[in-house]
């Protein structure tokens, strides 16, 4: 049976409403076209290491064909743009690995990896390195145009003006700090931070709001997952999106995630058709899945056939989502809502590589 994903949202306000989930979308194999295809792409296939700017139209990679860098590509070509380089090491502006990519919203970047995330121009440009005095988790979000991230303490800490460490809220990780940490999301939309931690056992909870350096309240959430030991081994991504929502991104091969207006509740439910071969979902593009196809190869093993699947991807596409059921969020898909779908057509084929 295909993995359920369904919610039910609500801010902790007075008289607020839960609302449940209005649209399911689904992944539309027959359209769309195809990024990047190149043979000695070794591209990381973990969401958070994937930045997806609609502002700048580009898309930025971790590929261990560069791995002291972050490619840049264009969504309109698939042409590769440039690559920023990332030293590696722990000195000044050195990162020891890198954890996530995130654009901002001027067009750069920021690059975080162990205590430090660095800040880059639309060019690719170094403007600034922060230094953080406790290990930070998976990705950054921006909140009033500074970055923020999560630390091994268990604060939602930004970059302050003059560059100190800001914390702009505190709350329990549990006992096992180290390990909990990584499990806690972290987006950001409309100077808004959306924070939650996943546990290691039973429902998933709600993300506590944080607006202007001070808690608001919470989104609460019910996630319900078939599966739901895959979202703790491996852990899920949370971004704010150029629309004010937040998207949530879940390593599950049907299951996709989904898209929440925190404005008003209205969810979408993303769900993969299952025919994108060894796909997963890094993100949303102009009404697209953004799929990165894991590289593969079969063989004859007596009378089997055997199919390795590596853990870096070759090929990334732009899969247009359709509507299967339910009313939809007003504009959270403006294609959807038209009745008419981004590269809806189209030939699956590669438009640009390097």
């Amino acid at each position: 049976m295909r993995p359920i994903l369904a919610a039910v949202i609500a801010v902790s306000a007075p008289s607020a409403v839960p609302v449940v989930a209005q649209q399911i979308l689904e992944a539309d194999p027959e359209a769309g076209r195809l990024l990047i295809d190149g043979p000695y792409r070794a591209i990381s296939p973990t969401p958070w290491m994937v930045g997806i700017s609609e502002d700048t139209r580009t898309l930025y990679l971790h590929d261990w064909e560069e791995p002291e860098g972050v490619m840049a590509f264009s969504f309109d070509t698939g042409e590769w743009v440039r690559t920023v380089p990332i030293r590696r090491g722990d000195g000044p502006s050195e990162l020891r690995w890198i954890t996530s990519i995130t654009p901002a919203s001027d067009g750069g970047m920021y690059v975080s990896g162990g205590e430090r995330v660095l800040e880059f121009d639309s060019l690719g440009g170094l403007e600034r390195d922060w230094s953080i005095h406790d290990l930070t988790g998976r990705n950054v979000c921006e909140m009033d145009g500074r970055p923020a991230v999560i630390s091994e303490a268990g604060h939602l800490v930004r970059r302050g003006a003059s560059g100190e460490d800001e914390v702009i809220g505190e709350w329990s990780l549990g006992t096992t700090l180290r390990a909990a940490y990584l499990r806690t999301l972290l987006a950001c939309s409309d100077g808004t931070a959306y924070v939650m931690t996943v546990p290691e056992s039973g429902p998933i909870g709600s993300f506590s709001v944080l607006r202007q350096g001070r808690p608001v309240g919470e989104l609460e959430t019910g996630l319900f997952l078939e599966k739901p030991e895959d979202w703790r081994r491996s852990g899920f991504l949370t971004y704010g999106d150029s629309r004010g929502n937040i998207v949530v991104v879940t390593p599950d091969n049907q299951a996709w995630g989904g898209v929440i207006d925190p404005r008003t509740g209205c969810y979408a439910v993303l769900r993969n058709t299952g025919r994108s071969g060894f796909g997963s979902l890094a993100g949303i593009y102009a009404d697209s899945a953004v799929v990165l196809h894991r590289d593969y190869e079969e063989f004859r093993d007596g009378r089997r056939t055997v199919v390795r699947v590596y853990d870096v991807a070759a090929r990334v596409s732009l899969v247009p989502f359709r509507r299967t059921s339910g009313d939809p969020c007003p504009g959270m898909f403006p294609s959807l809502d038209a009745g008419t779908g981004p590269d809806r057509g189209a030939p699956l084929t590669a438009t640009g590589t390097r």
